[in-house]
Parts: C-alpha cells; sequence; structure tokens
C-alpha cells in the first residue's frame, strides 16, 4: 500500500521465524526432495529477518540500495546486547534509556559529521537565530524540496502560521507532535492554509 507522493505505508518489515539451524541438511534427508534455490525478496525499504534456530539467532537485513544492511544488523545487535544486559543488572530501565547505536556509528554521528564547530551566541535561543537571518537576507532561499523553494521571509511567515495554528488545536511545549516533513511541507506549501 502507497500512501500519496508514492511513500509506502511501511518502512520496514520485522520478519521473527522459528528456523532450523540447517534446513537444507533436512530437506537432503527426504526422499526426491531437495532444495535447488531459495530467495527472499521484499518491496519493503527494509525487512529484518530474526530466524529462531532454537539454540542461537540468525539475523538478516534486506535494504533499499541506498541503505547499508550491515548498519541495520550492528544496530540490532547493539540493541539486543543492551536489552539483554540490562534485564540482567536492573529490568527497571525505560527501552528508550538503552543504547542502540554501535560504538563505531556513535562515533561517526558524533565526531565526524559534527565536526564543524560554528561559534554563536549561548543566550540566543534558535528561534531568535532563524528571526536574526530573516531580517539579515530575507529573500535569500532558506530550504528546497524537491522543485520547490521557499526565501526565509516565506518560511518564517509559514514557520509563525504553524505555531499559531498548533497553539489554536491546543499544542504546547509540553505536547510534542509528530509530523510527517512530506505532510508539514504540504501544509506549508499553503494546502492547508486557513
Amino acid at each position: 500500500m502507497k500512501l500519496g507522493g508514492g511513500e509506502p505505508l511501511f518502512a520496514t518489515l520485522l520478519n521473527y521465524r522459528h528456523s532450523l539451524d540447517h534446513a537444507n541438511a533436512e530437506w537432503a534427508k527426504a526422499e526426491g526432495i531437495g532444495v535447488l534455490e531459495g530467495q527472499d525478496r521484499t518491496n519493503y525499504p527494509i525487512t529484518f529477518c530474526v530466524d529462531d534456530l532454537g539454540e542461537g539467532f540468525s539475523m538478516t537485513a534486506q535494504t533499499a540500495v541506498d541503505i547499508d544492511p550491515r548498519v541495520i544488523v550492528e544496530y540490532m545487535k547493539t540493541a539486543l546486547h543492551s536489552l539483554v544486559d540490562d534485564l540482567t543488572r536492573n529490568a527497571n530501565s525505560a527501552a528508550l534509556s538503552l543504547s542502540v547505536m554501535p560504538p563505531e556509528e556513535r562515533h561517526k554521528v558524533i565526531n565526524l559529521f559534527n565536526a564543524k564547530r560554528a561559534q554563536y551566541p549561548q543566550d540566543t535561543l534558535i528561534h531568535e537565530l532563524f528571526e536574526q537571518q530573516v531580517r539579515a537576507a530575507p529573500d535569500s532561499v532558506a530550504v528546497v524540496f524537491e522543485s520547490e523553494s521557499l526565501t526565509y521571509r516565506e518560511l518564517n511567515r509559514r514557520a509563525n502560521q504553524l505555531a499559531n495554528y498548533l497553539r489554536w488545536k491546543g499544542i504546547n511545549l509540553m505536547i510534542w507532535p509528530q509530523f510527517a516533513l512530506s505532510a508539514v511541507w504540504t501544509w506549508w506549501s499553503g494546502y492547508w492554509e486557513y
């Protein structure tokens, strides 16, 4: 099933299977039956399979070409290790507090992807910094999405419009709304204007 814009309804499939450790060996014992070939296929961007072998587990990830399946498997292994370690030490931890990011990936995200340091005023909030940019370059392009772009002035106007709409709906700082970016962009593009 697809949503508007060609996006799939679900992005990930988790398949937990009770499996035999050597399924091919079991088939080989059956007279007149043999396995020639086997393949798993999927239309999901990420399919993660856990095979319960009785004495252990096997994990397999199938992903879209722009996602490395080894990274997905490493995330799952880290999450499972964190869960087991926590259950053996302290069963009262919140699941959200458990580490799911492999150490190598964590190093990349924290140290390499964020290696550029910029000086900015420590006493200024991010929306105030954005409004300073609006005043400095109101007609410069602030954001591009597919074939559309918004200037800082227009983005600021629409952000304020969204903030007012959320306040009108009763959303405040204590409630964290979750949006799909495409829905927000559609709203910002004027389809939901009130």
